[in-house]
């Protein structure tokens, strides 16, 4: 769902992008279209990816990982892709065989389009903002060692 909501939005954008006069958009004036947050800029590989793992969490919900697990998808939910196909996004061809990539490839395409979908995985502890203000080097003298 998630999915299509995002391929929807990206082609109606794409359609106004095409549209827009070329002196509005080199000028550097908002658009009424800025009104949306921006959504993600994905390659195709990555967004076909995308909509089978979206078409597998609907078709069998069943093998959509448990909440209280860390895993956002599975071997199980890409084996059933190879074998039923991706719905739109990896068909079945003439001869009945997959079109889906290899696991190690799927598995990284999956992998970007959760990041850019769903954002950062991991956060820092306690609420920090970026890296130590103090290097390994310095922490002798911190703490008025010599």
């Amino acid at each position: 769902a998630i999915a299509e909501q995002i391929l929807a939005e990206l082609d109606k954008r794409q359609g106004t992008a095409l549209n827009e006069p070329q002196g509005q958009a080199q000028s550097g004036e908002e658009t009424n279209n800025d009104a949306d947050p921006p959504l993600p800029k994905m390659n195709d590989a990555v967004r076909r990816a995308g909509a089978s793992l979206e078409w597998v969490r609907r078709e069998q919900p069943k093998l959509v990982p448990d909440a209280s697990s860390k895993e956002r998808y599975t071997r199980e939910q890409y084996d059933f892709i190879r074998e039923y196909g991706g719905g739109d996004a990896y068909p079945l061809d003439e001869h009945g065989r997959s079109t889906v990539p290899v696991w190690e490839t799927w598995s990284r395409y999956i992998r970007e389009y959760l990041r850019l979908t769903e954002g950062r995985v991991n956060f820092p502890r306690r609420g920090r903002t970026g890296r130590s203000i103090v290097r390994a080097d310095e922490l002798d003298d911190f703490f008025g060692e010599d």
